[in-house]
């Protein structure tokens, strides 16, 4: 199994819209695909927004993904950039069992 962590600096203020745009996801995540988790900092770096999804396996992640953003509008794209502050990442983690 892998996890993909995701993190985004969200502009001062804007974190109510960021967290309003992720909700719309959830029409274009497809049926079958990992429960994404939604995290905000209580305590580190300012303005930090964080979701991890799992996948089975790396083909499991890049076939979402892939199907996944041919289904977001370039207007929900727009709405996203206006809302980041710059920086985060993403990182894929292999469970170790």
């Amino acid at each position: 199994m892998i996890v993909n962590r995701r993190t985004f600096v969200i502009k001062p203020g804007r974190m109510e819209d960021a967290w309003s745009l992720l909700k719309e996801t959830g029409q274009w995540w497809p049926p079958g695909a990992g429960m994404a988790r939604f995290y905000v900092t209580n305590v580190g770096a300012w303005n930090q927004l964080a979701f991890e999804v799992e996948f089975q396996s790396l083909a499991d992640y890049e076939r979402i993904w892939a199907e996944a953003g041919a289904k977001v509008p370039a207007e929900w794209w727009r709405r996203w950039a206006e809302v980041l502050g710059g920086g985060g990442g993403n990182e894929i983690w292999t469970l170790l069992e």
